[in-house]
């Protein structure tokens, strides 16, 4: 994206930061106890606090889709990103945890992503809806083969509409290309209802796998 900007190439830093949006979503969940850095690489415009500024790939977003230098935004979202990659290197999570991101960022999917896009300025919303689906599938196939063997017909279940969903939302095109006021009010409640009928399952077998494993950051 610096690359991009730095030789003028529009078109390519969008791409790049839609990109880097999708990849910070397939972790969102997990930054939930470290709101501080959340908030440092993702916030919203409307929640910054006053006398604080603007920055994180909203920032970086809202200039790049409203003509105005990136170059400042860009030089504290890399400072960033690596601390974000040290904390995470640290986190360890058992399997009832682990299933527990997944219904986690398909809850963040329907109360957030669906209900309001996130991408204010781009206007890419099925972004944030494409990648933090395919993180849960991701999540939950992580804990699968355990899952399989405490509870196949419910495991088996939660894979089928794990699936029908990620089909859902791939068919509505390639998120750095839909605008948000093309496709997702139609597809909000169908989508909306899939999640509700994917998370209910899930939560279920996260309870089950919860003796399992152990966690916790490493010392």
């Amino acid at each position: 994206m610096q690359a991009a900007v730095a030789r003028g190439d529009l078109p390519a830093a969008r791409a790049e930061e839609l990109a880097a949006q999708a990849d910070y979503d397939t972790f969102r969940a997990l930054e939930g106890p470290n709101p501080v850095n959340a908030a440092t690489l993702d916030e919203l415009a409307s929640e910054v606090p006053e006398g604080a500024s603007f920055s994180g790939l909203h920032a970086v977003e809202q200039d790049l889709w409203t003509g105005q230098p990136a170059e400042a935004d860009l030089a504290g979202l890399a400072a960033q990103a690596p601390v974000a990659q040290f904390l995470l290197s640290r986190d360890r999570r058992n399997p009832g945890t682990i299933c527990w991101v997944a219904v986690a960022q398909l809850g963040w999917t329907a109360d957030s992503a669906l209900a309001s896009s996130q991408e204010r300025s781009s206007h890419r919303g099925l972004v944030d809806v494409s990648a933090t689906v395919r993180a849960a599938a991701a999540a939950a196939g992580v804990i699968a083969p355990l899952a399989r063997q405490l509870q196949p017909r419910r495991t088996a279940a939660v894979e089928r509409r794990l699936a029908q969903l990620v089909a859902s939302v791939a068919a509505l095109g390639d998120p750095s290309q839909v605008d948000d006021t093309t496709v997702l009010p139609a597809a909000r409640p169908g989508l909306t209802a899939q999640i509700d009928a994917t998370a209910a399952p899930l939560s279920a077998l996260c309870a089950a796998l919860a003796p399992y494993g152990s966690a916790g950051a490493l010392s």
